[in-house]
This record gives C-alpha cells, sequence and structure tokens, in this order.
C-alpha cells in the first residue's frame, strides 16, 4: 500500500512538472485516467483501512471427499444409465444446505468488462497494488505469483490476440481448455489414450487411470458434444471459429514445426482450406501437420462441449441503473467469468433443482436446498426454471440448446399452479381467471365483450407502466410516481392479487421513493412486492431472501431500526442455509445487522434509562 502511494505521489508530481509535454485530445485522455486512478486509489485505500475483508475459506464437502469423484461427497455415487447417462445419486440422506460440490475449473475465462476489478487469474477483487501485465498492460493480477501463473500457462500465448478472442465468446474458453492442458500433454493423450484411462468401458467414461473422477483433461475431453444433434449451420460456424482459433495458436508460434519451411502463413491457407472441405488434406501441398489438426480438432470438440457445459461465475457486485439516481445501493449476482466445471457437469436438470451454487473466486460451491433422501438424483438448473418461465418456454430452450425434452416433476405437472400469477381477477368473486376466461373459483365464464375490455384496459395500464419507467429514466421521479401510482390502481382492478405485474408496479415505486429520499414509503411498497416474492419462489428461496436484504437496507435507511433488525435476521437465516459461510451475501447481510444493532443502541439505553 506504502509503495503504491509513493507511486502515484510520483506520478502527481511529473503531470504537475515541466516535463509534462502532452497536449489537445492526448492529454485530457492522460488526464482522465490519472483523476480515475485517483478514485480507485482513495475507495480501495479506505476499504483497506476502514473494511479490511478476510478472505472467505473454502467449505469442507458433507461428511468427507468421494473416494472416486474427488471434488464431491462421499454422500453421492455416480451412477450410469442408458436413459440418463452419467449422474448423481444420493447414497444416503443429505439435509438441507449441505456443500456436496467444492470444485475449481479445469478453466476459466474472465469478462472482458471485469478486467479493471478483478485479478485476470484468480478473479479475486484487484487490490490497490494490482500489477499490469508487462506486454499488453490491459490485464491486471493481485499479485506476482497469479501473474507468473497465468502467463506460464496461458497468458504468454494470448497476450496479442485479446481483442480477437474477446470477439469468438465463449470459444475462447476452448482456446483456453487446450493451453492449460498444454500441448505436450495433449500429444502424448492422443497417440497413448489408452495410459490415461482406467478402460474404454462406458461406465468409466471420465475416470483417470486411477479410477477418480478429478480435474483432469480425461473429465474434459468425456463430456457430451451432442455433435450429432448440432445444426448444420451453428456446425459451420463452431468449426470456422475453430479455424479461427488455430490459426490463431501457429501465428503465436506454439507449433515448434509449422511446415517443412517454417511459412505459418502457408499452413494457415491450408488449414482454413481443410476445415472447410474445399480440398482433403492428402490434396495440398502443404499438408497439415498431424499434431496441429489434432488440436484443431480438439477445439472444435471443446466449442460443441461449451455449448451445453459451460458454467457462468458469478460475483455479487453493486449495479447502475439508467433509469434512476437512487440513494440505495443495488447489488446483484453479476456475471464476471465462464468456466468448465467437469464434477458440476455431470448434474443433470430439472425445472425445479436440488442444487444452488455459488462461488468463492473461481471456487464452486455447490449445496442441497432441500433434504434429499437416499436413492435420489441430485438436479441442477441449467436456466428454465419453473418459477421464471413457463412449461412451453422451458421445453423449447431445452430442445434447442440441451437437446432433450424435460419430464421433471415440474413439467409433468404442467403450469397449473403458477397460473395465478398470470391470472386476471374474476369481476365476481376475485378469484383467478383460467385461460379458458372460466373462474377457478365460483366457475363463472367471462363473455367476448368483457374479454375485450378488460384486454383494453391492460393495454392502458401497460402504456402507464412505460411512461412512468421513462419518467423515472429522465429523473422525473414525481411525475413517474403519479403515473405509477395510478398503473397500480388500475391493475389491483383487473389483475389477481399475486399477478406478477402488480409485483413490478410496487417495485418501480419503491426505487421512486428511494430515489427522492422517502425510504419508508420506499419500504412500505416493497413488503407489497416481496409477498409475491414469497408466494412465487417460496420463503426458503435465493429471490426472497435477496427481496429481503433490499428491504433491510431500505428500512435502516428510514430509520426503522427495529424492523430493519427483524427483516436482517431473516435474511441472515436464509442466507446461511443457501451459502457457505462466509460468503459475500452472508457478510454483506452481517454488517447492515451490526450497523443496524448499533444504530438501535442509544435507543435501548434511553429505553432502559427512563425505565
Amino acid at each position: 500500500m506504502e509503495q503504491a502511494e509513493q507511486s502515484y505521489q510520483m506520478l502527481k508530481e511529473f503531470v504537475n512538472g515541466n516535463q509534462f509535454s502532452l497536449n489537445g485530445s492526448s492529454k485530457e485522455e492522460f488526464l482522465k485516467e490519472v483523476a480515475s486512478l485517483a478514485a480507485q486509489f482513495s475507495e480501495r485505500k479506505s476499504s483497506i483501512i476502514d473494511h479490511p475483508a478476510p478472505a472467505a475459506a473454502r467449505p469442507s464437502v458433507y461428511i468427507g471427499i468421494n473416494l472416486i469423484v474427488s471434488q464431491a461427497s462421499k454422500a453421492l455415487t455416480l451412477n450410469v444409465t442408458p436413459e440418463k447417462g452419467r449422474h448423481l445419486l444420493a447414497n444416503r440422506f443429505i439435509p438441507k444446505g449441505s456443500s456436496i460440490i467444492v470444485e475449481r475449473p479445469f478453466a476459466a475465462v474472465l469478462l472482458p468488462d471485469q478486467y479493471e476489478n478483478l485479478c485476470h487469474h484468480c478473479f479475486s477483487k484487484l487490490p490497490v497494488t494490482s500489477i499490469w501485465c508487462d506486454q499488453c498492460t490491459y490485464v491486471r493480477f493481485c499479485n506476482e505469483v497469479c501473474k507468473e501463473a497465468s502467463w506460464t500457462s496461458y497468458h504468454k500465448t494470448e497476450c496479442r490476440y485479446l481483442d480477437l478472442l474477446h470477439s469468438v465468446g465463449i470459444a475462447h474458453l476452448s482456446l483456453r481448455i487446450i493451453l492449460c492442458a498444454q500441448l505436450p500433454f495433449l500429444k502424448d493423450f492422443l497417440l497413448n489414450n489408452q495410459k490415461y484411462r482406467l478402460s474404454d468401458d462406458v461406465l468409466a467414461k471420465g475416470l483417470n487411470q486411477n479410477g477418480k473422477y478429478n480435474r483432469s483433461y480425461v473429465s474434459v475431453y468425456d463430456l457430451m458434444t451432442h455433435e450429432e444433434n448440432t445444426e448444420p449451420l451453428d456446425m459451420l460456424q463452431y468449426t470456422l471459429t475453430a479455424a479461427l482459433l488455430l490459426t490463431t495458436l501457429i501465428h503465436s508460434g506454439v507449433f515448434h514445426q509449422v511446415d517443412a519451411s517454417g511459412d505459418a502463413k502457408c499452413v494457415s491457407h491450408s488449414l482454413i482450406d481443410f476445415m472447410l472441405g474445399m480440398k482433403q488434406a492428402s490434396d495440398s501441398t502443404e499438408k497439415l501437420p498431424a499434431d496441429i489438426s489434432d488440436v484443431g480438432d480438439l477445439l472444435l470438440r471443446h466449442i460443441l462441449q461449451l455449448v451445453c457445459n459451460a458454467h457462468a461465475i458469478t460475483s455479487l457486485q453493486a449495479v447502475s441503473r439508467p433509469d434512476e439516481v437512487s440513494q440505495t445501493h443495488d447489488t446483484e449476482q453479476v456475471r464476471i467469468a465462464t468456466a468448465i466445471y467437469p464434477t458440476a457437469s455431470l448434474m443433470n436438470h430439472s425445472c425445479d433443482p436440488t442444487i444452488i451454487s455459488s462461488f468463492i473466486g473461481d471456487t464452486l460451491i455447490v449445496r442441497t436446498v432441500h433434504d434429499v433422501n437416499t436413492g435420489e438424483e441430485i438436479f441442477n438448473c441449467y436456466g428454465p426454471h419453473h418459477c421464471r418461465m413457463r412449461r412451453e418456454e422451458r421445453q423449447e430452450i431445452l430442445k434447442s440448446q440441451y437437446h432433450f425434452d424435460c419430464f421433471c416433476t415440474r413439467c409433468s405437472s404442467g403450469d397449473s399452479c403458477n397460473e395465478r400469477f398470470s391470472a386476471l381477477k374474476c369481476p365476481s368473486c376475485g378469484g383467478v381467471l383460467l385461460k379458458t376466461n372460466t373462474c377457478a373459483n365460483c366457475g363463472h365464464t367471462l363473455d367476448g365483450q368483457t374479454c375485450a375490455e378488460l384486454k383494453k384496459k391492460l393495454d392502458i395500464t401497460g402504456a402507464l407502466f412505460s411512461q412512468g419507467v421513462h419518467m423515472m429514466s429522465r429523473k422525473q421521479f414525481e411525475d413517474a410516481i403519479k403515473l405509477l401510482e395510478d398503473c397500480l390502481r388500475q391493475r389491483q382492478n383487473i389483475l389477481y392479487q399475486d399477478h406478477k405485474d402488480l409485483a413490478l408496479v410496487q417495485d418501480a415505486l419503491a426505487r421512486c421513493y428511494a430515489s427522492t429520499g422517502d425510504f419508508s414509503q420506499s419500504a412500505d411498497h416493497l413488503y407489497s412486492s416481496i409477498s409475491f416474492a414469497r408466494q412465487m419462489y417460496g420463503d426458503k428461496s435465493v429471490e426472497y431472501s435477496h427481496e429481503l436484504l433490499k428491504l433491510a437496507e431500505v428500512l435502516f435507511n428510514a430509520e426503522r431500526f427495529t424492523e430493519c433488525l427483524t427483516i436482517a435476521e431473516q435474511c441472515l437465516a436464509l442466507f446461511s442455509s443457501l451459502y457457505p459461510s462466509g460468503h459475500e451475501n452472508i457478510q454483506q447481510v452481517m454488517e447492515l445487522k451490526v450497523a443496524t444493532q448499533l444504530a438501535l443502541a442509544p435507543m435501548m439505553e434511553a429505553h432502559t434509562q427512563k425505565q
């Protein structure tokens, strides 16, 4: 920290001295960068001095490490069936909140928009003493250890091509897998495959020569590609991307011998023709060396695998909203990186999953969200969740991206239980009006004219909501509140009480009132929107727990400290069941709880003295 402060003072002296000679736009850009550094330095210095954040420890897996799946709990069994393929089963009772997988990725790629905030290698928050790459001065590291590990493993090759790699999206991770595995190993792996496997039996897929399913290249290589289900146009795009990445590797010089003449450009042209099928390798005068074409095959294989097996790494971060200037600090889970986790990839999908995933740096923590009985399968959710999408939407996404029809309990039972969240209100009794325009409560059926009138009213409320949000974006909060209050009154007359659009209006009103400094009104509206979250997602859900945290923060700003403490304690109990100890969400609510207790202390003391 002291060294960073000295360096910053030297920079200031240079800028203010006679030797600083930049002019015009170059000077403006440089001074902007200096101002940005000054702001970051001040913020991080304050955070280091006033709010030291201890690194969260990785939790242990429940009841010990699995003897076969080495990054999972021994309460799990790796099973294989023709219908389900490889999957994980509970071999004993597993209580809610158990950490059943704790896994570091085989390879991971930090997203470019996180380069200024996070270490390029371990994804931890950058200290004020962060270190730049000496070559590209684009990426940064938290210390010399991460810098050296990154350079040795992959960044030495990628450094010159970052802009290109950013353009290929998730395929960048395919290249990173190759570099992390290392070319000499891959060459031997392809020539002597049996040396690295237990056997060729389908039951031994992903198992190394010692019968372990661990963080090794074998477990990555054996993940499914779904090549036979890939659309021809998608396959063409993936093939071209693999060719581009292979050409990049050739250009970087990682292959010691590219062709007889040493001409990388010649091999690149031959490579593209070969990948497009314009000529066979045997027709080419510049025949593609086998070790290069093999790596091209692997790049394509991993791109196909990543379509179904890539995981997003997330972190809790402050977010800015263009529609408002709020005095509250909104935080949400933000995607910071993409990774490949072979053990987590063993879990099949359910629209009502068994687990919740969280991260400490790049380490994936998988915990159960409810009790699991012996013999039950461990399910992940691949994105389409029954609380967020209708059955038809879920089925379409799963079929197009993952190539299967879902027959989980939620898909088999249909969406009737969730219909109330998008239902109109029966004019006769206020009950749920089904899609057939018949009330589920009293049986009253609406005629065509009444349905048409309700649709017109819905359109009017939709326009009011859009106008209110537009006013929020222009920071005209008083006008936005009038429009949104009108929208709420009209929607309450025509929508069922649990309709999601009512919650959206309540949440928007809460943001408006918070932006004007009326936190008490904001809290009252949040209570209503939170009721919806509890109804739709359940009172043990991650969605409900995050809504509770938002309410607690607003209550604190409203100085309704007793209510704030009650909500914060509820939130802490939920987070503790969902996340490992030391997780950033738990730390955040604990800090809020302590601040609330400190705010309450003088009031409690004054009350005691009166008695």
